[in-house]
């Protein structure tokens, strides 16, 4: 026999333990909804681009064809400040929506597609900069510059980069968790060679 006793946990073991469980599925919870946003955020824009390629276009040719229209009705009735009017406001019209499409087209070739490799890693980059784990409002500043960061590059579905912002920020005196001489020694270490 041992002579060790097994006494049953303290209630506020127990709880912490069980409130332990409830943060860390919070935060895995924090984390796919963040994600579920983030690709609804790209897939709109991706919607938004196949929308513009499509019916934007076209919207573009009828305001021209309107734009002509107007031209003509006001070339006929030169002296109608009405028709003049229609047809200044129908020509800019047609101008905004030819330049809406102009200035999308380079982007219109881009598609989302979220593969499940680069769905784990922005995972796991939301886990580990996400602001809401912040200790302090510096904190949670610099993790919501990194979260934008990251967040741009899941919807280009860029991988190196999102790669990039993880290893920058786990390689930051300020990713370095703990107290004591050895959490700031390599506190001091990371400054000194970043």
């Amino acid at each position: 026999m041992s002579g060790a006793v097994n006494l049953p946990p303290r209630p506020e073991e127990t709880e912490l333990r069980l409130k332990s469980e409830e943060l860390s599925q919070l935060e895995k919870e924090l984390v796919e909804r963040e994600l579920q946003l983030t690709t609804f955020r790209a897939e709109l824009a991706d919607f938004e681009r196949t929308y513009l390629r499509t019916v934007g276009v076209l919207y573009a040719e009828l305001d021209e064809i309107q734009a002509r229209i107007a031209d003509l009705i006001a070339r006929r009735n030169p002296s109608s400040t009405a028709a003049q009017d229609a047809a200044r406001q129908a020509r800019d019209k047609a101008a905004g929506s030819q330049f809406t499409v102009d200035e999308a087209t380079p982007q219109l070739a881009k598609r989302f597609a979220a593969t499940a490799k680069l769905k784990r890693l922005y995972r796991e980059v939301a886990r580990r900069l996400h602001p809401d784990l912040a200790t302090n409002e510096t904190d949670r500043k610099r993790r919501e510059s990194f979260m934008a960061r990251a967040n741009r590059a899941y919807e280009k579905g860029d991988e190196v980069t999102l790669r990039a912002i993880l290893e920058e920020y786990e390689g930051s005196p300020e990713a370095v968790v703990g107290e004591g001489v050895g959490a700031d020694l390599v506190r001091i270490l990371r400054r000194l060679i970043g």
